[in-house]
């Protein structure tokens, strides 16, 4: 594409409804100004003054170009050097959402930290609890026995699980959690009317271990 400054925003605009404009209009091969817009399209571009003059691009480029302005992949490899950011400075985000965050120094929040949860009703033939989830809040389903969640085995060492009964179906219910690998014991149960007790656990390289419990019995 020709040089300049594409990345200024009433360019870019300009650029954009230039192009929409003639994917509107009729074409005629004998017209210069009116070249197919499979083949060419004439768009207006920055000469780099800051002006706009004219250019006949291919749609092809154009596509790129387009798609280059759009992406937020950081296509030019832009370096914290760059930025004048170093491994000390302190990067402010009004929000974040990303699948895996690694963090090497000290990471302050200033809002609410919500891990993901879930809301399962427990069952004496076993129901599983997520493994993807950080909090498992639990109802037992009202029968009078013992119910059961079961836990599988975490995937990184360091991973958190909570347990909460929310809702006892019955007072008389009970609840326990059976991962499929614990350590110190291969079950935690809450006796009967179990309501606002829990446990939380964590995935080492030995299986599950009890960090913090609220009324439950590991055995």
């Amino acid at each position: 594409m020709s040089s300049g400054n594409i990345y200024d925003i009433d360019v870019v605009d300009q650029l954009l409804k230039n192009v929409q404009q003639q994917l509107n209009e009729n074409t005629d091969a004998n017209d210069p100004k009116s070249t197919s817009p499979l083949t060419a399209s004439r768009v207006l571009v920055s000469d780099g003054s800051g002006k706009i003059s004219s250019a006949t691009e291919t749609s092809a480029n154009l596509t790129s170009a387009v798609s280059h302005i759009s992406s937020t992949s950081n296509p030019h490899s832009v370096t914290k050097a760059q930025l004048n950011l170093d491994t000390t400075d302190d990067v402010t985000f009004a929000d974040i959402t990303c699948t895996e965050l690694d963090v090497g120094g000290d990471l302050t929040v200033t809002g609410n930290v919500i891990p993901s949860s879930e809301s399962i009703t427990a069952t004496d033939a076993g129901v599983a609890a997520s493994v993807a989830k950080t909090i498992t809040l639990i109802t037992t389903n009202g029968d009078s026995d013992l119910d059961n969640v079961t836990l599988a085995d975490g995937s990184t060492v360091g991973q958190q699980k909570i347990f909460a009964v929310e809702v006892a179906g019955n007072v008389a219910d009970s609840v326990k959690i059976t991962p499929t690998t614990m350590v110190g014991g291969s079950i935690i149960t809450f006796a009967a009317d179990p309501t606002g007790l829990g446990c939380h656990m964590t995935w080492t390289t030995t299986g599950w271990v009890v960090t913090a419990n609220n009324g439950g019995v590991i055995s």
